[in-house]
């Protein structure tokens, strides 16, 4: 009986009765949300409080100030060894690839980004984070004389503004620094940042419907982060927002798992935000029970998503990159951080990993 409530729960469009219960619980909940986060709109530096911080760290929360200092020159936990002291690669053997990361920064620093299938999309300035970047273009350049023709073919998507909202770009923009060291690229991070939080109040709007997308979006600002913390334009203010950022985002997938009775990578992608935030930032007095419910959730997900012979599930290539995308880097980060991983959760990787292998291309392409 639960099973079936639930069911029509997370699928309240198909049943009028289940849709009043939801549209009910989403008012409520946004109710909830504005009275549990009234902070918000205050400057990042008036958002603290000693309850936010574990007891070890709880004298930083007096003190933002002293918050920026111990976030920027802290050497522990380990994010990637490999990150520490700048690029350790030898260029010369990736050096394209290095061009085809700076040459994409450089279109972000202008706001011009490729959605797929879209081609380039200028999204001007400031950037909109609550619109469909592609409608919002099409209806810039649509025909005034032809408003109902332009109405038909202007329909915005969400998957569209989510893919935005995602921050991809900022690990581009990271990585770019990272390369080359101009500032430049860290100005504009630390800008998008900034107006990101103006734009968008915890818990409400399109961008925190799914926690899937939230845990994304942090994980790549935690990734932007690690990449460029050295830079001057790390301010104190703005580490502050971004620390901020992490706690709201941390406490919001925690409260909004996307668990159901059939496995799938939302529910993966809680358990992989959940769990590099617990491990990276264990200041927070919640990281704890992050980074308990992460690593269950993500080895509980390997092992029924990922079969004996390493396939995905849903037997989709796609979908089969994508949760190696999440499993790879948060089993590398386990392993940095001494929080150990199940054999068979290495065995499922392993396997994913020669899965990948077999059905990739000379030229690096895949079917």
């Amino acid at each position: 009986m639960l099973d079936t409530l639930q069911h029509y729960l997370r699928h309240p469009g198909r049943f009028p009765w289940a849709f009043a219960i939801w549209l009910a619980g989403q008012r409520l909940r946004r109710v909830a949300r504005v009275l549990r986060f009234p902070e918000t709109r205050k400057p990042p530096s008036d958002r603290w409080a000693p309850g936010l911080l574990s007891e070890a760290y709880a004298s930083l929360a007096q003190d933002p100030v002293a918050i920026a200092v111990h976030f920027r020159s802290r050497q522990d936990p380990t994010f990637f060894p490999e990150f520490k002291n700048g690029p350790s690669v030898d260029r010369s053997k990736v050096q394209l690839w290095v061009d085809e990361t700076v040459a994409h920064a450089q279109h972000v620093c202008s706001h011009v980004f490729e959605y797929g299938g879209f081609g380039p999309v200028e999204l001007g300035s400031p950037i909109d984070w609550q619109r469909d970047p592609v409608a919002a273009a099409r209806e810039r350049s649509a025909d005034p004389n032809m408003a109902d023709q332009a109405a038909d073919v202007i329909r915005e998507d969400i998957r569209v503004l989510w893919e935005l909202n995602r921050c991809h770009h900022f690990v581009t923009l990271g990585q770019a620094y990272w390369y080359t060291g101009e500032e430049r690229y860290v100005e504009e991070l630390t800008m998008q940042m900034r107006s990101w939080d103006l734009a968008n109040r915890v818990g409400q709007g399109a961008n925190w419907m799914s926690s899937m997308e939230v845990a994304i979006r942090i994980v790549n600002w935690v990734w932007a982060f690690y990449l460029t913390r050295r830079s001057a334009h790390w301010s104190d203010e703005t580490l502050q927002l971004f620390l901020w950022q992490v706690l709201a985002h941390g406490q919001h997938i925690y409260r909004n798992l996307e668990r159901s009775a059939v496995s799938n990578n939302h529910y993966l992608a809680n358990g992989v935000g959940l769990l590099h935030l617990g491990i990276l930032f264990p200041e927070f007095k919640e990281s704890r029970k992050w980074l308990t419910t992460g690593r269950k959730i993500v080895f509980q997900e390997t092992l029924d998503q990922v079969s004996l012979d390493g396939v995905d599930f849903e037997g989709s290539l796609p979908y089969h990159g994508f949760v190696l995308d999440l499993l790879l880097p948060t089993v590398l980060l386990c392993s940095y951080n001494a929080v150990p991983v199940p054999r068979e959760v290495m065995n499922r990787l392993e396997g994913m990993l020669e899965f990948v292998q077999a059905y990739t291309k000379p030229d690096g392409t895949v079917p």
